[in-house]
């Protein structure tokens, strides 16, 4: 969390040092996938939110949009 939004992580902690890549692809308006860690980012300045899948499937995203909800799960 920090002045721009929320980032939440998650997937396999064996590929935690994964995640200052992550946040660094986040913050370079980037959103490639990385094996075993799946990411969800909530920005609070544009009101947007952007996520990627690991890059095997096994921890996926869901958003869903309906007029003015957005439900991540």
């Amino acid at each position: 969390k920090n002045d721009w939004g929320h980032l939440v992580i998650w997937g396999d902690v064996a590929q935690k040092h994964q995640d200052a890549k992550i946040w660094h692809n986040v913050q370079d308006n980037q959103s490639s996938s990385v094996a075993g860690r799946s990411w969800i980012f909530i920005n609070k300045l544009t009101r947007t939110v952007f996520a990627g899948c690991d890059s095997f499937g096994s921890f996926p995203v869901f958003l869903y949009q309906c007029d003015n909800t957005i439900i991540i799960a």
